[in-house]
């Protein structure tokens, strides 16, 4: 009787287990049904919906650059081993334009000045001296070949003489051996033997007399010619000792003028109104040449900016900037594209070993804000294209199909959708969600079901956010539907006390 009741026992228990395994498996089966079906809920709600909306656009190219003055002068003087006798101003000390700002000292080129005015002094008078010298050797020269001349002249009027005599005589002898032949005094015979050698003789001394006289000629053609020679040298000699006297002192003098002029480079002065924002000198310090110092105009900005190659080729002079900086918080200051290099900026390799070029671009500041500051950073959005009243949608509603096209998902009935949240499920229970709690049924009625359509449109302008669009029954309200930016992941134990 004992096993009996001890062996009923153990079938009761045994049933108890089982039925408690079975309860077990049947919940944990429900859970998971309830945890799919909810997940597919929220994943067939998980879009969200716009309208089409009329708007103004704007395409707009963003950087940052920094604020800089429309005139930067760096100052330096042609000066060497001069030491900084003075500096008036220091970094942050606005200057006007002709203000003095450094002074070199001038003990150094005052002495250069001294001495060289010396050394022209000294050279002028050697320069007389030589003057005199040369001149002196020229009329010398002149005076030599004068005489010359006139000697061999005299002579030319000798042999001349000479030879008038021989001819006067010559021409007698003749004259008289025919008279005497006319005369009957002799005859031929005994005339030709008394004259014959006394004629002979005569004719000689001519002929002597013509050639000493042709001589002389000669000998006064080729002393008039070496004559003119010797003179135009000795001219020449002269002229040119003098210049080149003359050229030297002139240098010298050249020189005492730039000496003078540059006593100027020792009094540095603004050339433009503006701030001082570096000084590369120290008074007391030797200069040695190079930068001075630096001023900056602040009556008026400009932003540079680097723009990628991606962008550059949009980028033209005129277009309107929207300039922004810190200082300025959110008030937007007007610019205007002023200039664009015509090459990129070099810049250094990247990690990868490839370089981004970049394009130096200025924006003059058109807004005066004395908040503005040299060396501040700008944000920038340079309007490259706008327009207005046009229909648009955020850029997420577009699609794109395979072919290329673009469109969009039109919900014919504008109802918007309703995605579950937290508290509405705490109030219904998973089963009133589920469709599983009567009652809950009773109250909620099920949502209706919106339809949608795809409709092609053609993509205009692209802002940051919005893009215009046109196609066949897009108009101003029209819904579309935009991916969901909300996390639809179904959390069970939200839901679990709906059980």
């Amino acid at each position: 009787m004992e096993n009996n009741g001890f062996i009923k026992k153990m079938v009761k228990w045994l049933l108890i287990f089982i039925v408690l395994g079975i309860i077990v498996i049947f919940i944990f089966s429900k859970v998971r049904d309830v945890k799919q079906q909810a997940q597919k809920i929220l994943d067939e709600n998980s879009v969200e919906t716009v309208t089409v909306e009329r708007r103004d656009l704007v395409s707009t190219v963003a950087t940052t650059g920094t604020v800089v003055s429309e005139d930067t002068r760096t100052i330096s003087a042609a000066l060497k081993d001069t030491k900084v006798e003075h500096i008036n101003v220091e970094v942050g000390d606005y200057v006007d334009e002709g203000d003095l700002l450094v002074t070199f000292t001038v003990d150094r080129i005052n002495q250069d000045i001294d001495d060289l005015k010396k050394d022209i002094n000294e050279r002028k008078a050697e320069q007389g001296i030589d003057a005199g010298t040369n001149q002196r050797a020229y009329f010398y020269s002149f005076g030599t070949e004068s005489m010359t001349i006139r000697d061999l002249q005299t002579k030319i009027e000798r042999a001349q003489k000479d030879l008038n005599e021989a001819c006067d005589e010559y021409g007698k002898l003749k004259r008289e051996k025919q008279e005497r032949i006319d005369s009957g005094e002799l005859s031929p015979e005994n005339a030709e033997v008394m004259y014959e050698d006394l004629i002979a003789t005569a004719y000689m001394k001519q002929e002597q007399a013509q050639r000493t006289l042709d001589d002389a000629n000669q000998a006064l053609i080729d002393e008039v010619y070496k004559g003119s020679n010797t003179l135009a040298n000795s001219s020449d000699t002269y002229n040119k000792q003098t210049l080149t006297a003359s050229d030297s002192t002139t240098s010298l003098e050249r020189q005492l003028r730039n000496y003078l002029d540059s006593l100027s480079d020792y009094q540095v002065v603004a050339p433009v109104s503006g701030l001082v924002t570096k000084v590369d000198v120290q008074e007391g310090n030797s200069f040695t040449g190079g930068n001075i110092l630096t001023i900056q105009n602040t009556d008026s900005y400009y932003v540079s900016t680097e723009i990628d190659e991606y962008d550059i080729p949009d980028i033209k002079v005129g277009q309107r900037v929207k300039i922004k900086t810190d200082a300025t918080r959110d008030d937007e200051l007007e610019g205007v594209v002023d200039t664009i290099a015509p090459t990129a900026t070099p810049v250094s390799a990247t990690s990868q070993g490839q370089t981004n070029a970049t394009y130096s671009v200025k924006i003059k500041i058109l807004s005066e804000d004395e908040r503005l500051r040299l060396g501040m950073t700008a944000k920038l959005s340079i309007i490259i294209s706008e327009i207005k009243d046009v229909l648009t949608v955020p850029y997420d509603a577009i699609y794109e199909r395979a072919s290329g096209e673009n469109y969009v998902v039109v919900v014919d009935n504008s109802k918007p959708v309703v995605i579950p949240n937290a508290a509405e499920t705490d109030k219904k229970g998973i089963k009133g969600l589920l469709g599983l709690d009567k009652s809950a049924e009773d109250q909620t009625p099920a949502p209706e079901e919106n339809s949608t359509k795809e409709v092609t449109v053609s993509v205009g302008l692209e802002s940051d956010y919005y893009t215009e669009i046109s196609g066949n029954g897009i108009e101003e309200g029209t819904v579309v539907e935009v991916p969901g930016t909300e996390d639809k992941t179904f959390n069970f134990e939200d839901f679990a006390f709906g059980m």
